[in-house]
């Protein structure tokens, strides 16, 4: 992580897409051997791990609740329709259908090219809305019983978007490689255009100063290859309804994807 923001602070190119000024590199690509190494460390970019959880749950599990994920990250609400109070385009809802259909297809053909989950649509998506998907798609690999990911992004914004983008889609990889009872594979990020906006420069620099920061020793894996990826979504349910209820709050079950119906 800081050598990725010490790229863009020494090599980024000044650009002020809708006037905000940022520092770009295009492309921006990264991998990481060991998708479990998904956190980032920093006392310098504290992110919020209980964000990353809730946001990455809901996303494998296809659904949104944005009032449960601002508890985490108030920021978020900034994306949130002011009508629904829903985030636009969430990337749950648009691969929640596709994802049983990837998992299906490589285990008619492991080898296949064609485990391509979509998250950008032109159709809707080239219109004025406060969220428009950064991430276009994922692409999955089986190779030597390994499952590999790839993430194709038309903009990551390093200091908000990296730390939650790298762990919501390494955690989806786990996810359908544990239902397909393969190992974790590499996970490869390209980012079109990797940026930092001006306002976050100087606290970008304390991250590369600081030399700590990094993904974390690998964790401790979320799935087991014991759970089908239905049963896998079920369990994410539950945590996410017990999250509420500790909280005295009541969480929809059908924002859940009818897992408990």
């Amino acid at each position: 992580y800081p050598r990725l923001l010490n790229q863009v602070l020494t090599k980024g190119e000044p650009v002020s897409p809708r006037g905000e000024l940022t520092l770009e590199v295009r492309p921006l690509v990264f991998q990481l051997t060991n998708p479990l190494n998904r956190w980032v460390s920093s006392r310098a970019r504290r992110a919020s791990k209980n964000f990353a959880i809730t946001e990455s749950f809901q996303f494998v599990l296809g659904v949104i609740d944005t009032q449960q994920q601002a508890r985490y990250n108030k920021n978020i609400l900034r994306w949130a329709d002011p009508v629904t109070g829903e985030i636009e385009a969430p990337y749950g809802l648009r691969v929640k259908s596709q994802i049983p259909r990837i998992i299906e297809l490589l285990r008619q053909d492991p080898s296949s090219r064609q485990a391509v989950a979509s998250i950008y649509c032109g159709e809707t998506d080239l219109k004025p809305m406060l969220n428009v998907p950064c991430s276009c798609l994922m692409q999955f690999f089986i190779r030597a019983g390994f499952l590999e990911l790839t993430v194709y992004q038309r903009s990551n914004d390093l200091w908000w978007g990296t730390p939650y983008d790298v762990f919501q889609f390494t955690l989806m990889q786990e996810a359908v490689a544990r239902a397909l009872e393969c190992e974790l594979g590499v996970y490869t990020h390209i980012a079109a255009s990797g940026h930092v906006y001006a306002p976050f420069v100087e606290q970008a620099k304390l991250v590369v100063a600081e030399g700590s920061a990094r993904y974390c020793d690998p964790q401790p894996q979320f799935f087991t290859n014991s759970l089908t990826y239905w049963e896998t979504k079920r369990q994410l349910a539950t945590v996410l309804l017990f999250e509420a209820s500790a909280r005295g709050l009541v969480l929809e079950t059908s924002k859940l994807g009818g897992q408990f119906e």
